[in-house]
């Protein structure tokens, strides 16, 4: 990306201190890019389009979507989204995005945590899926990484999410979404299922260069402590310009990640260029 120009705001978190917008358990972001807006996630509901008004930001114009995995708390937005803008639009997602995703996380009883509308349904309202499981570049200087290879051994799948048989959920549907530039990288994370870790080193590997912000969640809201002190380990070393975990990172988390300088995320909150 050369001389070119970003911003990337948060539309949907757990958390909001912005007057007018709602927090819901869920996540999305919107990534502007010039002249073209990517829908990063949808968050749980139609939330997206009331926080997206309030902050004005203008969906009807969004170039595509990209959804992170299959989980409701990322897909859930989508539906009400293509019922209000009316129009085709490019869904970027694995081809697992569908599968059934459920959870234990609440006690034993198997909750069903995928996406809540068919994808017949999804198309019916305008959804043209693009399906990819390796890097690709959606937008010009604008990635999704694909299936994230589990590398370290500290890093693990959240034990309480699993198949509708109690298997554990794989996840090999999660991706993040990078755009390059000439100062570095920017990762935006939906949940970082295949660890925050893994993710960045992907990313440096796949992009051949250094990370310079991160965003989003990192699903570290039940990691042990060891896990929690070699991310933070690791992501000291990387010395980021900008590092804003919100949604599945936790409060608890929060204050043991406080030695990586993080600005916890939120409803409004956005990075840009300028800034980096």
């Amino acid at each position: 990306m050369n001389k070119s120009h970003f911003t990337v705001t948060i539309l949907v978190d757990n958390t909001t201190y912005t007057k007018g917008t709602l927090a819901e358990h869920g996540f999305s972001a919107l990534i502007e890019v010039l002249d073209k807006k990517i829908l990063f996630d949808t968050g749980s509901t139609d939330i997206l389009l009331k926080n997206s008004q309030i902050l004005g930001k203008n969906l009807h114009s969004i170039s595509c979507v990209a959804l992170s995995h299959g989980h409701y708390d990322h897909t859930g937005g989508l539906s009400p989204l293509l019922a209000r803008i009316k129009k085709e639009v490019q869904v970027f997602a694995h081809p697992d995005i569908f599968s059934n995703h459920c959870s234990t996380a609440h006690g034993e009883k198997i909750t069903y945590a995928g996406i809540p509308v068919s994808r017949e349904e999804l198309e019916r309202l305008g959804a043209r899926f693009e399906f990819n499981d390796k890097p690709v570049e959606i937008l010009p200087s604008v990635f999704l990484t694909g299936v994230i290879p589990r590398e370290n051994d500290f890093e693990d799948v959240d034990s309480a999410l699993c198949t509708d048989n109690l298997k554990p959920d794989p996840l090999l549907d999660d991706q993040s979404l990078f755009l390059t530039t000439d100062k570095g990288v920017i990762v935006i994370t939906g949940c970082a299922h295949s660890g925050l870790v893994n993710t960045l080193e992907y990313i440096r590997q796949v992009s051949g260069k250094e990370i310079l912000a991160v965003l989003g969640g990192t699903h570290l809201i039940r990691a042990e402590k060891v896990r929690i002190e070699k991310t933070v380990q690791y992501l000291k070393k990387l010395h980021l310009k900008a590092f804003i975990p919100c949604h599945c990172t936790g409060i608890r988390t929060l204050r043991y990640l406080h030695e990586a300088q993080p600005t916890p995320g939120y409803v409004g909150i956005s990075i840009s260029e300028q800034q980096l």
